[in-house]
């Protein structure tokens, strides 16, 4: 089940970046954070009036209020605003490499922050996306049957 939930979050990612990146073209970073929030709200808003029906809002603590402000500025708009104007000015190849190492710092920040275990899986897991950004770094030349490799700037 959870590795279903996290194949769904890679295509996601993938499927958000691709469209970001299409976007970005016609869009304006703020704009693009913009829209990306109000679908984002709109997806979620359902569920949210179904839970909030059940929730008790004063035993929220002012530091589970900071954490909220935190995550709805910090993470949402600063996040996103930068996400969309790296993405409006760097091409998407260069773009997909960031996508691809988040779960690499996923990982990596889990293990020194909250001292979670790494799993063989996950050191595979981060080879083969070294590889795969490995790969798409060089840019293969048939130049009068010639196979040399020369690296595109990342």
């Amino acid at each position: 089940m959870l590795k279903r939930a996290a194949n769904h979050l890679v295509i996601g990612e993938a499927v958000f970046m691709t469209f970001g990146k299409l976007l970005s073209a016609n869009l304006s970073p703020l704009a693009s954070a913009a829209l990306t929030s109000t679908i984002g709200f709109g997806l979620f808003l359902p569920v949210s009036l179904v839970q909030a029906a059940q929730f008790e809002i004063a035993a929220v603590t002012p530091a589970i209020w900071g954490l909220l402000v935190y995550t709805g500025v910090g993470v949402t708009v600063i996040a996103v605003l930068l996400l969309n104007q790296a993405m409006a000015q760097i091409p998407a190849g260069s773009s997909a490499v960031f996508s691809a190492l988040m779960p690499v710092s996923a990982v990596v920040l889990s293990y020194a922050a909250l001292h979670e275990p790494i799993h063989w899986y996950q050191l595979v897991g981060i080879l083969f996306v070294l590889a795969g950004i490995l790969s798409i770094s060089r840019k293969k030349t048939s130049v009068a049957g010639e196979g040399q490799q020369k690296p595109v700037s990342l």
